[in-house]
């Protein structure tokens, strides 16, 4: 009992003591020094820290950490008083500067007053601050980029989206093209689709043969295939600057009567940025108190008529996405100048309530400012064994220009295109495509000329993706990704080879009808290329009724195209019929008729050998021998209509075929008066002979199908004039020439 009470004592009375006097050699080694460096003390610092955490203190020691505390405190405070408070001030300042050189000494000075000057204390402090500081930095940069990443509309409506054009355009022209960048999403490839012409690719005018006819370049002309893609602003003056296009007139803008002198000076400085719009006039007619129904009255009066509505339908293919902000633009201007609002202006018995631009109008504005082709019509004319592969060589004739493009593409290059479009809507992935399958190399030609007609149907179907109105955004990318596989010019070098332009608007529209599912017309030409037509008898039948369906019914809206239509209503109906005779034939008999021409062959074939016997043997006679008398006889050995008689062959549609035996007809009264000056019309008994020499020397490969195709799918209102009579001196020459005496009765005559 007497050993635990002493040792009870010992520990009340002698233990805080010893602590004191051990924890007071530690303060003093952790004391400050002045010719000791700021490594050195921190050094030992640390290692007098170290040693105390490996202390083992005994548990009765931290009860008595109270009085621990006070008792440094007093031994501190004694400390402190040997030495004035300014010396430790400046010491422990100069210590924590040269730990912290990148503090300023001011906030060093606040910290340590803060903590007594305690110099432990206040460095475990200013590092607490710094590893807090840098702990903010982190979190900031890693928001930063967050703060930067605003919200950005996917399709931003400008402040002019309901302008009304005319207003400062060609001011406004620089604007444009600092804006030139800005695109849409939706136009997906958009920059393909300005892809200039490759090296086998060459465009040529549309006659109605296969490679078309080589353009006459004027002189001093450039080299427009080289030309760069233009800008959206250049395109949008291309629009406007075409023959097609009235200009607008230019608009007095509005000043508003209530704006300060330095708004109307930051107006005058700033660049146009196209803020005069419709609805800030309205705005500031609201403001200025004044009748808001009669304003609107007054503002629309003096607009062209429902500028406002086909202004609000261009703005909601803005905020739909499918055109973009110089889109619009051309949009607006298309509008405007089909409007015409001069002569809204001038004429005031003109009804404001009329309808001036249908659904056909308002589709190929659409179009037309996304840079899309209105019309394409697609053909692969024949299959080619380039090397080891086998290529395609595809015919597409712009017929809003009439301008052909022939280029090669591989299968491979083909499937690529099906793949990229049939992910765009459920419409194009139903489209037929022919499978691909690996095949040997003396099996590849077969494949490909199988393949053929299944490849133009696909790129035919793809180009008629053109409608029906509206037109979509997932239909838009697949026709500009069609356009840049096909190598197609640009829209500028298209326009300034245009030819025929009072005709080409007709064909277009014709074109529309039929592609468009939803149309008569469409249906029906639809159901027989799918269920196909057993005789070319029936398939004539078919054109027949379908021309006559839309002279009926589509003829005032065709004749409404035209800017200015002739006086001579006989002349209109012509074109008229012509056009939509063309686009029938175009559609229905492109994939119909190879088959058809190839069981007329089989058909004829007997007859068609004896004739072409005798053709092979008359072919060395001299004119004299086919009863051409001496004053009639040519010295150039009718060459120029022989020519054109021979390029019936590389004729595709009938139509076209027909034009081209009675231009043939018609070069040989012109060669007769070129070659016998003074001399008379030539008879009929003197044509016959001159014919059936030129049928004779122009190398017709079936003259026979060629005339029984032509009785059966010409156009009626053809077979009939000048037309038809041409076309029974064919079939008469023909018959003799086939006949079994023919060579006797030539010889007799």
């Amino acid at each position: 009992m007497g050993q635990t009470s002493s040792f009870g004592n010992l520990r009340r009375n002698s233990a805080p003591t010893a602590a004191i006097d051990y924890f007071d050699k530690l303060i003093d080694s952790m004391a400050f020094r002045p010719g000791e460096g700021s490594a050195s003390q921190r050094r030992k610092s640390e290692d007098a820290k170290a040693r105390v955490s490996k202390l083992q203190l005994p548990p009765w020691i931290r009860s008595s950490g109270d009085q621990l505390k006070s008792a440094l405190r007093k031994r501190s405070d004694s400390t402190c008083s040997l030495e004035s408070r300014e010396e430790i001030k400046s010491r422990s300042v100069a210590m924590l500067k040269s730990i912290f050189p990148s503090w300023e000494e001011g906030s060093l000075v606040t910290i340590l007053e803060a903590h007594e000057y305690v110099i432990d204390e206040t460095i475990t402090t200013v590092l607490r601050m710094e590893e807090e500081e840098e702990a903010a930095s982190k979190r900031q940069s890693f928001l930063e980029p967050m703060r930067e990443r605003k919200y950005i509309p996917k399709h931003p409506l400008p402040d002019d989206f309901l302008r009304v054009p005319g207003y400062n355009h060609c001011d406004e022209c620089d604007a444009d093209q600092d804006d030139a960048g800005r695109e849409s999403m939706d136009d997906f490839d958009m920059s393909s689709s300005r892809t200039l012409l490759s090296m086998d690719s060459t465009i040529a005018e549309d006659d109605g043969t296969v490679y078309g006819k080589e353009f006459q370049r004027a002189e001093g002309e450039d080299d427009e295939d080289k030309t760069a893609p233009a800008t959206p602003s250049e395109v949008l003056a291309c629009l406007l600057s075409s023959p097609h296009a009235t200009q607008a007139p230019t608009l007095q803008t509005f000043v508003d009567p209530n704006a300060t002198p330095e708004v109307l000076q930051q107006k005058k400085t700033r660049p146009k940025s196209r803020t005069d719009t419709l609805f800030s006039q309205l705005t500031v007619i609201k403001r200025s108190k004044l009748d808001i129904v009669g304003a609107e009255d007054r503002i629309r009066h003096r607009e062209p008529h429902r500028v406002l509505d086909c202004l609000s339908k261009a703005s909601v293919l803005y905020r739909n996405g499918l055109i973009s902000n110089h889109e619009l633009e051309a949009l607006r201007s298309l509008i405007l100048s089909k409007m015409q609002p001069s002569k809204l202006l001038l004429d005031s018995t003109v009804n404001m309530g009329a309808e001036t631009i249908t659904d056909h109008q308002w589709n190929c504005y659409v179009l037309k400012c996304k840079g899309l082709r209105q019309a394409l019509s697609i053909r692969i004319i024949k299959t080619l064994v380039v090397g080891q592969h086998t290529e395609y060589e595809i015919r597409t004739n712009d017929l809003e220009t009439g301008v052909v493009v022939v280029t090669r593409k591989r299968f491979r290059e083909l499937y690529k295109l099906h793949r990229k479009l049939s992910p765009l809507s459920t419409r194009v992935s139903s489209f037929p495509f022919p499978t691909r399958h690996a095949v040997a190399k003396k099996e590849d030609w077969r494949l490909a000329t199988q393949r053929q007609p299944q490849l133009e149907e696909y790129l035919r179907l793809v180009a008629s993706l053109v409608t029906p109105s509206p037109l979509t955004a997932a239909r838009a990318s697949a026709l500009h990704q069609l356009q840049a596989f096909l190598n197609l010019p640009h829209a500028q070098t298209l326009d300034r080879k245009t030819t025929l332009p009072w005709t080409r608007v007709l064909r277009v529209y014709a074109f529309h009808v039929l592609t468009d599912v939803s149309s008569p017309e469409g249906k029906v030409c639809r159901k027989f290329k799918l269920g196909g037509v057993a005789t070319v008898e029936e398939l004539g039948e078919l054109l027949d009724n379908v021309q006559a369906y839309m002279l009926e019914h589509r003829f005032d809206d065709m004749k409404a195209l035209l800017v200015s239509p002739p006086m001579d209503d006989d002349v209109v109906h012509e074109w008229i019929s012509d056009a939509v005779r063309h686009e029938v034939e175009e559609w229905v008999c492109v994939p119909l008729l190879p088959a058809l021409w190839a069981g007329l062959e089989s058909a004829v074939a007997a007859k068609e050998r004896v004739l072409q016997a005798h053709v092979t043997a008359l072919r060395p006679k001299p004119q004299s021998f086919f009863g051409i008398s001496l004053a009639t006889l040519s010295v150039s050995s009718w060459a120029r209509p022989i020519e054109t008689l021979g390029d019936a062959d590389a004729m595709t549609l009938p139509l076209d075929k027909l034009r081209k035996l009675v231009e043939a007809a018609l070069l040989v009264h012109i060669v007769f008066q070129e070659e016998h000056e003074g001399a008379g019309a030539l008879s009929g008994d003197d044509f016959l002979p001159v014919f059936i020499y030129v049928i004779v020397q122009s190398r017709l490969a079936h003259p026979l199908v060629l005339l029984r195709t032509l009785n059966a799918l010409s156009d009626p209102e053809k077979r009939r004039g000048q037309n038809g009579y041409y076309l029974a001196s064919f079939e008469a020459a023909l018959e003799h020439l086939a006949a079994p005496d023919c060579l006797q009765s030539l010889a007799t005559e």
